[in-house]
């Protein structure tokens, strides 16, 4: 039979079953809160009886959680946005568990399952999702990529507001929140203060995030009484001063780097915290909000993408102003020495994260695949 009469006739089985067949592609499957959204958002679909693949490289964190949770994989590494040896991969995968929905997560293998459905004409849809801000805002691979997908998914309103700024068209972009299952914060080991000899008297500032803009932060101190004390977690000092430069020597003993770690670890750190700030110009969300308010912890975050999607300024969090040390060095005061707004900020930072489940994102996700296909 002619390989396009089998396609027709496959989707239409599939169509029939209720059952959707996703793949999930990412070029980058490292320790990181997109690579946690991508996982967790599988693992949902998947209990919620659809038949779910990952096609990512095995070299990342990613694919150890896939593993663990019965996903299935694919190895494709995705090392450039026309790699041929991935062009041909992810049409066999297609074909071979019968794909309807390819749900694209990141700028390679975007690139990668467009060329792909051109040149063998497979009928799978591709949907983009998008978790942070657009670096290239090449008109031409604006059209390309809008030409040749059914919709762009952003993860929040804010982030759906700056790619409308940037020319995208309004009618192919759907917001859905990310969301955390209860089991992210199923963890018996706490740390406290005295792991890094943080004297009880000293006030700590947290940051939990891949290289960002914490130098915002190490700046900050010199706004803030000398007990300020930060704690800086998932980076190391070295790749620290590749990015933004050597801490003065006046500072550098107020700085505590964790290094790369995991995320189980990462969760223990915010016990240690007396507020957790996200100084981001590039997140779509923020996970790590989610967290830090789940465990009781206040939250300040900058005035930029989906981060004042989730905080509430002045109720569940502070928002600042980017780049403006003053209000966040104020902001930063407000939380640890008032403490009937530190306490209230802590009660309703942990009602708005009760309304980010990843059951809600889960079911988000599959009514809107199902719209795309016209089931």
């Amino acid at each position: 039979m002619n390989p396009r009469i089998n396609d027709i006739f496959d989707l239409y089985q599939i169509l029939r079953s209720g059952q959707l067949n996703i793949l999930f592609t990412s070029h980058f499957g490292g320790l990181a809160g997109s690579s946690f959204s991508i996982f967790y958002l599988a693992y949902q679909l998947k209990q919620m009886g659809h038949h779910v693949v990952l096609a990512i490289p095995y070299d990342g964190m990613l694919y150890q959680k896939a593993v663990q949770a019965d996903i299935s994989t694919y190895n494709i590494p995705f090392r450039s946005k026309v790699g041929i040896k991935s062009i041909f991969k992810i049409n066999t995968v297609i074909r071979k568990e019968k794909i309807e929905i390819v749900s694209t997560q990141g700028s390679k293998d975007r690139y990668v399952s467009i060329i792909s459905k051109i040149i063998f004409g497979w009928l799978a849809k591709i949907v983009i999702t998008r978790r942070q801000k657009v670096r290239d805002l090449n008109p031409f691979k604006i059209w390309f990529q809008e030409k040749f997908s059914e919709l762009t998914i952003v993860n929040s309103p804010g982030l759906q507001k700056i790619l409308e700024g940037h020319g995208f068209d309004p009618k192919k972009i759907s917001t859905i929140y990310n969301g955390l299952p209860d089991s992210h914060f199923d963890t018996d080991n706490i740390q406290n203060k005295a792991d890094f000899s943080f004297g009880t008297d000293e006030i700590v500032i947290g940051c939990v995030s891949r290289l960002k803009r914490q130098n915002l932060l190490v700046e900050c101190l010199d706004l803030l009484p000398v007990q300020y004390r930060l704690l800086l977690v998932g980076i190391d000092y070295k790749s620290y001063r590749n990015r933004f430069g050597k801490i003065p020597e006046d500072l550098i003993e107020r700085v505590t780097f964790t290094g790369i770690i995991n995320n189980a670890d990462a969760l223990w750190h915010y016990q240690m915290m007396n507020c957790c700030v996200l100084p981001s110009e590039m997140d779509g969300f923020g996970l790590v909000l989610l967290e830090a308010m789940k465990l009781g912890v206040p939250v300040i975050g900058s005035n930029f993408g989906g981060i004042p999607d989730v905080i509430q300024d002045g109720k569940s969090g502070l928002i600042f102003d980017n780049n403006n040390l003053n209000t966040l060095s104020e902001s930063i005061i407000r939380v640890t020495s008032d403490e009937q707004l530190r306490m209230s900020l802590i009660e309703e930072g942990f009602k708005r994260a009760e309304e980010f489940k990843i059951e809600m994102t889960g079911e988000a996700y599959a009514a809107t695949f199902e719209k795309v296909l016209g089931k």
